[in-house]
């Protein structure tokens, strides 16, 4: 099966903004059945107080960076993930260590010689980058067109 190879940036840009559209359509139908239901905002604000340790995990530095990485190249070595994104390797083992923590990320090391030791997505870390593509998608898009994207 060979994959067919978008025509140009705009058409990726494109397909992108049609599926978002429709993403967002279905959040917003789904908050909407939530909310006739009843849920107080009391409820809102505690399930996202329970939601805070979370959120200041993936909103440190290179922790977003390094899953999208690891979504878009699969496993990879410390050394490369390091060059990749240009990242020292102090707060590297540091940043992997607390993704591993999370269960967002695992580490496998494969039989050598030479031992290797490789870097890969969990399931959740995996879900989790990829609904975080859609944000960071939408958030350079503002930037790129000043606030209006």
């Amino acid at each position: 099966m060979t994959r067919r190879r978008m025509g140009s940036l705009e058409e990726f840009a494109s397909l992108i903004e049609e599926k978002m559209g429709r993403t967002l359509e279905g959040i917003e139908r789904t908050l909407a059945e939530i909310m006739k239901r009843g849920l107080t905002v009391e409820e809102v604000r505690r399930h996202m107080d329970g939601l805070e340790e979370a959120f200041s995990m993936l909103s440190q530095r290179w922790v977003l960076q390094i899953m999208v990485l690891l979504l878009l190249s699969g496993p990879m070595r410390f050394s490369e993930i390091r060059r990749a994104l240009g990242i020292s390797s102090r707060t590297l083992s540091e940043k992997l260590g607390r993704l591993r923590e999370a269960g967002m990320v695992e580490r496998e090391v494969e039989p050598g010689p030479p031992v290797s030791t490789r870097y890969r997505l969990s399931g959740d870390g995996r879900e989790i980058a990829l609904l975080t593509l859609p944000l960071l998608y939408r958030l350079g898009r503002r930037g790129a067109t000043g606030g209006k994207g």
